[in-house]
């Protein structure tokens, strides 16, 4: 039988917390504000009102803040990302051409260049996202199987506050990194170890259990796989920008396109732009993106 899990607010925190700090406030939506301030702890709420917001419902938080910082921090001051993020938020056009070290295109090659010259892929649709990932995984890498093999790029998609991964980091919904090792010697019934090496920390972390049933589901199925035992990890080729939020990479491929409303897309477009540190390669709206495998 099917099972849902709900997330029940709890009466009272572990800890006399003095002090609650909320990030990606622009995510935050008006259910979640009124459970936070339930419990009558002073909260400061930070993050970019330009960025998306909630996949459900509507966020207030970041409509009037008491403080606006203005001094861009992530990219150097005359990088062209902040132009081409300026342009992104304001609703202008996205035009062909060399910006800097940046561009702006109308096609790209979807070769090895995808691994060699980019750190991210951020699309807007899962179906994209699903389309790039079964491209480069068969037809680049040459890989077979559902199952990850040694040196795949994954992406938690489940909190475990019980996995450190050293310098007070967990293992938590987002967490990029690598699969050094997947040990099949010591597979079991759904599940298989693997050594992974977060992005953040760049240090190995042995016998992470992967939940080898939710990788192998499609993605419209994975969605209402709910809560696991084991760590649940998608392969992190390329990423949504809703799951792209709060990181940030030297160089990024950004595939544009038109996303549910003119709000949406700007603030898809540029929170996307925005997540790259050095160089931003977008391809607008009308590429050729490679097929969905059968």
């Amino acid at each position: 039988p099917k099972t849902k899990n709900v997330f029940t607010l709890r009466d009272q925190l572990d800890h006399n917390y003095k002090l609650i700090v909320c990030d990606e406030a622009s995510m935050v939506d008006e259910k979640i504000e009124a459970d936070l301030c339930s419990f009558g702890i002073p909260i400061i709420f930070t993050g970019d009102h330009n960025q998306l917001p909630p996949i459900f419902g509507d966020s207030r938080v970041m409509l009037k803040p008491d403080f606006i910082l203005t001094q861009i921090m992530r990219q150097e001051k005359d990088n062209p990302i902040i132009y081409l993020s300026q342009r992104a938020i304001h609703g202008l056009p996205l035009l062909p051409g060399d910006y800097g070290d940046s561009k702006i295109t109308t096609s790209i090659e979807v070769g090895s260049n995808l691994l060699k010259d980019y750190d991210n892929i951020i699309v807007g649709k899962n179906k994209v996202r699903r389309m790039f990932i079964d491209h480069i995984r068969q037809r680049i890498l040459k890989i077979d199987t559902k199952l990850p093999v040694d040196g795949e790029k994954l992406i938690c998609r489940q909190n475990n506050w019980d996995c450190s991964l050293g310098e007070g980091f967990y293992l938590t919904n987002g967490t990029m990194g690598i699969a050094i090792h997947v040990d099949y010697s010591r597979m079991k019934k759904g599940a298989v170890p693997i050594t992974f090496v977060p992005e953040v920390t760049r240090r190995p972390v042995e016998d992470i259990l992967l939940d080898t049933e939710y990788i192998r589901l499609p993605m419209e199925e994975a969605k209402d796989y709910g809560l696991t035992p084991y760590n649940k990890f998608e392969y992190g080729y390329a990423i949504t920008a809703h799951l792209s939020q709060g990181s940030q990479c030297p160089r990024i491929l950004f595939l544009d396109g038109y996303f549910h409303d003119e709000e949406t897309t700007r603030k898809l477009r540029y929170t996307a732009i925005t997540r790259a540190q050095q160089t931003v390669h977008i391809v607008v709206s009308g590429s050729r993106w490679p097929r969905a495998s059968s």
